[in-house]
C-alpha cells in the first residue's frame, strides 16, 4: 500500500452536510500520482492521538495540480464528521491511490457522466483535469441532486463550462419547484431525459457514480435506450454494504458457488489429478456397496482439504485489505464482504468436516475426540492441532461479529490470531490423515505455508527491520555528531 502523510492545507463546509478538504506535503513536494475517477483512503488522528479508523473518498481534484488533492465528502458517519473537528496544518495518512472507474481521454473520447448526489465528485476530478489540459474530447454531465445549494461544486462546474465549449451540462434537483436556467430541470432523471440530452448513443462511453438504487435505476434507463452494457461503467458511491435480502441471498450464492469451485479443486488435489478425482466420484456413485462409513470418510476429507483452501484464500485477502493491495481490485465494500463470507463458510466447511468423523466407524472418533484436545488415542498430537483451529476460528468469528464496532482495538489484536489459526490447520493438514502423504498436497501445504510465511515478514518482519536500521543510522549519526562536537 502506498502511504502518504499529508496536512491539511484548505477545509470549509459549502453545505452543512458537506465538506471539502484540501491536503498537500508539508514541505511542498508534488502530491502522488493519479487519475481521474480514482479514489484514496485516509485516516486522521483520534482522540488518544492515533491513527487508527480508515476510509475511501474519491479524489475530486485534478490530477495535473501537483500540489495538492481534494476531497468532497458527504457527513453521514461518525468518521466523516470527525473531519469537522480537523484544522488547517493537521496530519492525515493517505493511502493509494486506486480503482478502474477511470476517464482516460484517448479511449474516452466522447463521454456521459451521470451523477447522483455526492457521486459527482470522481466526475469534478475528470472536468478539472480536461478544463487543465484544456482537451478537445466530448464532454456532457448530467448532475442530480435534492437542490442547488446541496450540489456540491456547482459553481465551478458552471465555470468549467463557460470555458469549455465540448462541455454541456444538465442539472435535476429533484426538491426544488422551479427551474434557475435552461439547463436545470426538477425531475427525476428517466431514459427520455437522457436521450433528449445526449442525444446519438453512438461511440459514447457512460459514467454513473451515486447511490446503489440511483445507479440500478440509471442503468436501467440506459439499457432501455439501446446502449450496450459495455459503454456503461458504474461505480456505487457507498461505504455501506447493501443490506436487502435479495442482496444478501446474491452473495449467498456467489460463496455456495466459490465453494463448490473449491470443492472440485480439493478432489483434484486429493486423487492427483482430474481424470482420477472424475474416475473416484464415478466409482463412488455407481458402487451398490458405498456405505456409509465410506461416504462420510471422503465427505471427512474432501470438507478438510476444502477448509483449508478457504482458510488460505480468507488469510491472503485479509492481509491484502489492511495493506491496500485488494483495493486495486475490490472496493472497500466488496473486499469486506467477500472476507466475511468466505469466513462463514470456511466455518460451516470446517463443521462439516468435524461432524462426517461421527458417521465414520472405522476410525471411531465420538464428540469428546473431536471436539477436547489430546482426548483421541487417534494421533492425539496432530489431531488436537486441527481442534485448536477450530476454537481459534470461533473466536476470530465471534469477535469479528459482535466486537468489530464497539471494541475495534480488542477486535484488531485478536484477529492476529488468524496468522496462529493458519499455522495451527497447516500441521494439522501436513502430518495427519489418507491425503497428507499425496505429492500434491504436499505441494499445496508447502507453497501456501511459504506464501503466508512471506507475508509475515512482510507484514511484520521488515517494518521492524526498518524501525531498527532507522534508529540505528540516527544513533550512527548522533555519535559522529557528538565526536565532531568534542
Amino acid at each position: 500500500m502506498s502511504k502518504y502523510q499529508y496536512i491539511i492545507k484548505k477545509i470549509y463546509q459549502p453545505v452543512p452536510s458537506q465538506i471539502v478538504i484540501e491536503v498537500g506535503d508539508k514541505f511542498g513536494k508534488p502530491v502522488f500520482k493519479y487519475k481521474p475517477g480514482q479514489y484514496a483512503i485516509i485516516s486522521y488522528r483520534n482522540a488518544k492521538g492515533e491513527f487508527k479508523d480508515r476510509r475511501t473518498f474519491s479524489l475530486a481534484s485534478s490530477p495535473g495540480a501537483i500540489d495538492v488533492i481534494r476531497f468532497g465528502i458527504k457527513l453521514e458517519g461518525s468518521f466523516t464528521r470527525g473531519l469537522l473537528n480537523l484544522q488547517v496544518g493537521d496530519e492525515l495518512i493517505v493511502f493509494g491511490p486506486y480503482g478502474k472507474f477511470v476517464y482516460e481521454e484517448l479511449k474516452h473520447p466522447d463521454a456521459v457522466m451521470i451523477a447522483g448526489g455526492i457521486g459527482i465528485t470522481p466526475f469534478f476530478s475528470a472536468l478539472n483535469y480536461a478544463n487543465d489540459l484544456q482537451l478537445n474530447n466530448k464532454l456532457a454531465l448530467i448532475y442530480s441532486a435534492r437542490t442547488q445549494a446541496e450540489a456540491l461544486f456547482y459553481s465551478e462546474i458552471k465555470d468549467f463550462q463557460e470555458r469549455n465549449t465540448n462541455l454541456k451540462t444538465l442539472f435535476s434537483f429533484t426538491k426544488e419547484s422551479s427551474s434557475s436556467s435552461s439547463n436545470t430541470i426538477n425531475t427525476r432523471i428517466n431514459a427520455k431525459i437522457i436521450s433528449d440530452f445526449v442525444g446519438s448513443v453512438t461511440g459514447k462511453t457512460f459514467f454513473i457514480c451515486g447511490p446503489d438504487s440511483f445507479i440500478k435505476a440509471t442503468r436501467e434507463n440506459l439499457l432501455s435506450l439501446g446502449i450496450s452494457g459495455e459503454q456503461v461503467k458504474t461505480e456505487a458511491f457507498s461505504m455501506l454494504p447493501d443490506k436487502k435480502i435479495r442482496s444478501r441471498l446474491k452473495n449467498l450464492i456467489y460463496t455456495f458457488l466459490f465453494s463448490m469451485l473449491m470443492v472440485v479443486i480439493s478432489l483434484v488435489l486429493m486423487e492427483g489429478g482430474p481424470l482420477r478425482a472424475i474416475t473416484s466420484i464415478q466409482g463412488l456413485i455407481n458402487s451398490s456397496t458405498a456405505s456409509t462409513n465410506f461416504l462420510s470418510w471422503y465427505i471427512a476429507r474432501v470438507a478438510g482439504v476444502t477448509a483449508y483452501l478457504l482458510m488460505f484464500l480468507t488469510v491472503i485477502l485479509g492481509v491484502g485489505m489492511t495493506t491496500g493491495f485488494t483495493y486495486k481490485y475490490l472496493n472497500p465494500v466488496k473486499s469486506w464482504l467477500t472476507h466475511k463470507y468466505l469466513s462463514l463458510s470456511l466455518g460451516l466447511v470446517l463443521l462439516t468436516h468435524l461432524f462426517s468423523f461421527l458417521l465414520d466407524d472405522f476410525i471411531g472418533l465420538g464428540l469428546k475426540d473431536i471436539f477436547i484436545p489430546f482426548a483421541s488415542s487417534y494421533s492425539p498430537l496432530f489431531l488436537s492441532f486441527g481442534i485448536f483451529s477450530f476454537y481459534t476460528l470461533l473466536v476470530i468469528i465471534f469477535t469479528s461479529l459482535w466486537f468489530r464496532i464497539k471494541y475495534k482495538k480488542s477486535w484488531r489484536n485478536i484477529h492476529y490470531a488468524t496468522y496462529l489459526l493458519f499455522s495451527f490447520s497447516l500441521v494439522h493438514g501436513f502430518f495427519i490423515g489418507t491425503d497428507s502423504q499425496a505429492i500434491t498436497m504436499r505441494a499445496l501445504y508447502v507453497s501456501t505455508g511459504s506464501i503466508v510465511l512471506l507475508i509475515i515478514a512482510y507484514r511484520f518482519l521488515l517494518p521492524l527491520a526498518k524501525k531498527i536500521f532507522s534508529r540505528t543510522r540516527l544513533n550512527k549519526k548522533y555519535e559522529t555528531f557528538k565526536n565532531n562536537s568534542v
